[in-house]
């Protein structure tokens, strides 16, 4: 996947990592309350 950085795409997609991953862990989190 990280070879298709082209420009400043592959800025955008790594957002969207983080965002999910910071979503699964507020999930997690609340999961385990």
């Amino acid at each position: 996947m990280a070879a298709t950085t082209t420009g400043g795409e592959g800025h955008g997609e790594e957002a969207n990592e983080v965002r999910e991953c910071r979503l699964l862990q507020r999930a997690l989190s609340e999961y385990h309350r």
